[in-house]
């Protein structure tokens, strides 16, 4: 049952895609592509442990294009600085 382990490391990837897509400093589709991501890895690793029959890298295959879209949106791209200051601006939380 160790592999069932590296299902939080799905898990990770389910809530950072989330959390991408609910913000407003990056698009969108890069959290839903890391969402989906972050599923294939969870159902992987639960195929390792359920029915190690099934289980291939293929799923994997699925993470590849939320990574790369990150990556690539980031390294061209970057945050939305705009938005960032406005927000920051807008919003003035308590100082610790």
């Amino acid at each position: 049952m160790a592999d069932c382990s590296w299902c939080s490391i799905g898990v990770a990837w389910v809530l950072r895609g989330y959390l991408i897509a609910r913000s407003e400093y990056l698009p969108k589709f890069v959290g839903a592509l890391l969402v989906l991501g972050g599923l294939a890895f969870i159902a992987r690793n639960l195929t390792i442990v359920l029915a190690p029959a099934f289980a291939g890298g293929w799923l994997l295959l699925l993470s590849i294009p939320g990574v790369l879209a990150l990556t690539l949106w980031l390294v061209v791209k970057g945050v939305d600085v705009s938005k960032w200051e406005a927000r920051i601006t807008s919003d003035p939380s308590p100082e610790r």
